[in-house]
């Protein structure tokens, strides 16, 4: 249902365009630099990892945050922006099982999942309108992907754990985003966009917009 929302309320933003149009300059403009912090939502990590080995007698404590975003662009054309976008997200959980010996201790097993990207992105914008600024592109970077888990249950042996610990440093990350900002002034808006940040295929936020 988030999905359809999301997506609905992008559709109606692009096709708002022609309705608000009106003479002189566009939201966005050839030589804009425009900055931009958004927050991801829609992560299949977050619900992986809450749900992770389930069963009786386990109790979980889950923490996250982000992804966070911040984006930098600047109007090469009058329908082209380039820039580059960085963003991080960290996952946490810890899960607590009562020892089914009777020993009286808790095992604790700990994984956490981090994931940074540093990705060069350009966009087209296809709108005239004053305050509305879709646009579609794509983006090619750098994305680390590290997943670690930590155990203090004697019969999860160091090879055991080894399988969940995975780094992908040094790979190429790749995006493909649609959205659009409205403008609330001259130089502040809000964006919605779908594409991936971290974890994440959706993200909301605010952007500054200066020459």
């Amino acid at each position: 249902m988030k999905k359809v929302i999301f997506v609905s309320a992008i559709l109606i933003m692009a096709l708002s365009v022609k309705t608000f149009a009106q003479d002189g300059e566009g939201a966005y403009q050839k030589g804009s630099n425009i900055v931009g912090l958004g927050y991801g939502f829609l992560s299949p990590f977050k619900t992986l990892f809450k749900n992770l080995y389930p069963g009786t007698g386990i109790t979980y404590k889950y923490t996250a945050f982000g992804p966070v975003g911040v984006t930098y662009e600047n109007g090469i054309s009058e329908k082209i922006s380039v820039g580059a976008q960085v963003a991080f997200s960290t996952l946490k959980n810890v899960r607590t099982e009562k020892d089914g010996l009777g020993a009286g201790k808790d095992y604790v097993v700990t994984q956490k999942l981090n994931q940074v990207s540093v990705i060069a992105r350009g966009n087209y914008h296809f709108g005239s309108s004053p305050k509305f600024d879709p646009y579609i592109g794509l983006g090619l970077g750098y994305a680390n992907f590290k997943f670690t888990s930590t155990s203090n249950d004697p019969t999860d042996t160091p090879s055991d754990l080894a399988v969940f610990n995975i780094s992908v440093p040094g790979a190429f990350g790749f995006t493909g985003q649609l959205g659009a900002r409205y403008y609330v002034s001259s130089n502040f808006g809000l964006y919605a966009e779908l594409g991936y940040l971290a974890g994440a295929f959706a993200q909301l936020g605010v952007v500054l917009k200066f020459h």
